[in-house]
């Protein structure tokens, strides 16, 4: 595998992850399925829904955002831009966090989020983002309403929210060079 992350499917019951040559979807009752595509993936971001992928692909020096759907190998560009992460809404909205670090909904900038990323990765759940500070704060902004509350101090370690699922956040902590993955309630 090439990827740092690995996604869930939606129904929870495989994991996807970039290879050299393309994607390996693993199904969680035994066995796996690779799926040789013709463009390299950097990363897989979200398993949007039961049949694509939300991956970054290199592209004239960027990272370029494209849908891949798993039926037949093949892309479809999302976005132009220059990207670090993305994920998709349920409404199917892009939301985005280019080179520069600012996160957008589509064309609109979400300037309340400026500078709220210890490192550059966030989850959606249930209509908000979830993310880590650089003071080590866990924050949550609604996307309905534009409202940004603080849920946690975290401890120094913590470095972004993997995934959240319910009442509970996935944590990616740095512990002595170890990458630890630690449940957080987000009540």
């Amino acid at each position: 595998m090439t990827s740092r992350f690995i996604s869930w499917s939606p129904a929870g019951d495989a994991l996807a992850a970039a290879t050299q040559d393309g994607v390996i979807v693993y199904n969680l009752e035994g066995g796996a399925r690779h799926i040789q595509t013709q463009y390299p993936v950097l990363e897989i971001l979200q398993w949007s829904d039961k049949q694509t992928l939300l991956v970054l692909v290199p592209e004239l020096g960027a990272q370029r955002l494209y849908q891949l759907h798993l039926h037949n190998g093949r892309f479809m560009k999302v976005s132009d831009r220059d990207l670090l992460w993305a994920v998709s809404t349920p409404n199917k909205e892009i939301v985005v966090l280019d080179k520069e670090h600012r996160i957008w909904i589509g064309d609109k900038e979400v300037s309340g989020l400026a500078k709220q990323l210890e490192r550059p990765y966030f989850s959606l759940h249930d209509g908000a983002l979830y993310g880590v500070s650089p003071d080590r704060k866990l924050w949550r902004y609604h996307l309905d309403d534009d409202v940004l509350s603080d849920i946690a101090q975290l401890p120094v370690g913590a470095r972004y929210v993997s995934d959240v699922n319910g009442e509970q956040a996935l944590l990616t902590y740095m512990m002595q060079l170890n990458r630890e993955l630690v449940s957080f309630s987000v009540q």
